[in-house]
């Protein structure tokens, strides 16, 4: 009986050690690969870092986005950003034409410090990014131009959206 109850705890083991490796290689094929899947898949990812980064956020919705930040953010930031989304569907229907209307998160953080500690970023200056889910900005470097850069990479996504 001892023997039997051996043999089943080892080939069970086998079986859940094939089985998870040939789960981390198919998720492993489909972050390379160039398909729907990955976008989907990368997604998923994004969202769930958002949902982890906005936990504790307060939540300020506005005409066509919601800005997500710890504290009150000043009025001449929301003009900034007004400003920018205007400037840069300008910029952006000039290229592509019209695009249609997508959900746009900013996630806003008081210093770059706290950008970086928060989404973990290497490098200390890098604090602007879009990930196919949210905006994010430390107010330290919430200029017009990055602003329309990160905005940018959003509108194109929604065009690519609608262009399949």
């Amino acid at each position: 009986m001892k023997r039997k109850v051996k043999r089943f705890f080892n080939i069970f083991l086998n079986a859940l050690i094939i089985i998870c490796t040939i789960f981390v290689i198919g998720i492993n094929i489909l972050a390379r690969s160039e398909n729907m899947g990955t976008y989907y898949l990368r997604r998923v990812v994004a969202s769930a870092q958002f949902l982890k980064f906005t936990k504790n956020m307060d939540v300020q919705s506005l005409k066509d986005f919601k800005i997500y930040s710890k504290n009150k953010i000043e009025s001449n930031y929301y003009k900034v950003i007004q400003d920018s989304i205007k400037m840069g569907n300008n910029d952006i229907n000039t290229i592509y034409g019209k695009t249609g209307i997508y959900p746009l998160r900013i996630v806003v953080f008081s210093t770059a410090e706290e950008y970086n500690k928060t989404t973990k970023k290497l490098a200390s200056y890098d604090a602007a990014s879009y990930d196919t889910y949210a905006l994010y900005f430390s107010l330290d470097s919430l200029t017009l131009h990055n602003f329309i850069h990160e905005y940018a990479h959003f509108k194109t996504e929604s065009f690519c959206k609608e262009k399949k």
